[in-house]
């Protein structure tokens, strides 16, 4: 109910009559369902439709029963697996007397041929983009959001040190990869988003999926690994060592640790991210790292990045109730990318770690 009030509230500012929501994850954020047909069937779509009155779900006949059981809309609507979705929607708003309102639209996410239905169903209905209005919502969690969240970083690291400390020279990038996947699902992720996990000069390429490279004495191993847990999404990267490392490798890593908690220092309400950003890369320049570029990290939830990403450009203030995975990199050519990354959420007087707890300053060796 909390956040329908908030997106009611955001409707209103955009003299909003209606709320058509359809990517999944906006459903889900409504209605506390992910249907699964549209999961299956991208195109077999599940709306939500919200009104300063009424929730109200439209979905596809084999999902309507999920959707009574356990979603917290007040109406379930639905429509045949042979019916056009949009034609369904257009009638739901029609018979809704919405025909000559103005209706927002995620217009990012229905494919133009589907938003050019429904302007012809309803010739007189004022549309208007409205993709914004859910980004805004989403920006700042609820405490059972930051509860979830928490939990999966949680258990993220818990999949990740198991992993690892099964792990040993000799052993492959999927190797490596495999272990950790299955401890997601024994820690009880619902599903895994990605595990990126390469060895030395392998990290170097941006998002190289694991391979057979096999780890020796002296590599440094990049990870960057997340999953989904009742829906949301974790996120967290790290380096480890194999058998014996550098002094070199060792600080290299303990001052990208060191920019890191200082970022999160200085995160607090009221400090603009392009503040952060810029104190960020002052900070890799006093330590003697070259990052790849200002982003510093991004939100997430539902979703593993979400509103704001945290640039130079970003306009946006730090506030309560923002998650944010503050993420320092650098590369090193010829050794490993070096990355460490956490998730914080702004608190009304700074903010608190949600992840954290097996990671420390001095790298790990196996």
């Amino acid at each position: 109910m909390d956040r329908r009030s908030t997106v009611r509230r955001l409707m209103r500012e955009r003299e909003l009559d209606a709320l058509v929501v359809g990517s999944p994850d906006n459903v889900l954020y409504l209605t506390g369902v992910r249907m699964l047909m549209q999961r299956l069937v991208p195109d077999r779509y599940a709306f939500a439709l919200l009104t300063d009155r009424s929730l109200t779900v439209l979905t596809v006949h084999s999902d309507a029963d999920h959707a009574r059981r356990d979603c917290i809309a007040d109406a379930v609507m639905e429509y045949g697996h042979t019916q056009a979705p949009v034609e369904a929607l257009a009638a739901a708003l029609a018979d809704g007397g919405l025909s000559r309102r103005r209706i927002g639209l995620e217009t990012n996410f229905l494919p133009a041929d589907d938003a050019d239905v429904l302007r012809r169903r309803l010739p007189d209905a004022v549309w208007a983009p409205a993709a914004e209005v859910l980004r805004e919502a989403r920006m700042r969690k609820d405490p059972d959001e930051i509860a979830r969240i928490r939990t999966g970083q949680h258990r993220t690291e818990l999949a990740i040190t198991a992993g690892l400390a099964m792990s040993q020279e000799g052993d492959t990038e999927r190797d490596m990869a495999q272990r950790i996947g299955a401890n997601f699902f024994s820690y009880g992720a619902e599903q895994v988003d990605f595990i990126l996990l390469t060895i030395g000069v392998n990290s170097t390429v941006f998002h190289l999926l694991p391979a057979d490279t096999r780890a020796r004495r002296g590599d440094v191993v990049h990870l960057d690994c997340g999953a989904s847990f009742n829906s949301y999404r974790s996120d967290l990267s790290r380096n480890v060592g194999i058998g014996s490392i550098t002094a070199k490798q060792r600080d290299t890593y303990a001052r990208l640790w060191d920019v890191q908690r200082a970022v999160i220092a200085k995160m607090r309400p009221e400090v603009a991210v392009r503040e952060l950003v810029d104190f960020y890369l002052a900070e890799m320049r006093r330590q003697g790292l070259e990052p790849p570029g200002d982003h510093l990290g991004h939100g997430i939830g539902l979703a593993s990045h979400e509103y704001p990403e945290m640039t130079g450009e970003c306009a946006v203030v730090l506030s309560p109730g923002m998650v944010l995975a503050v993420e320092p990199t650098t590369f090193v050519a010829g050794d490993a990318r070096y990355d460490v990354e956490d998730v914080v959420v702004i608190t009304g007087g700074g903010c608190e770690m949600l992840s954290g707890e097996f990671h420390g300053r001095d790298m790990w060796v196996i």
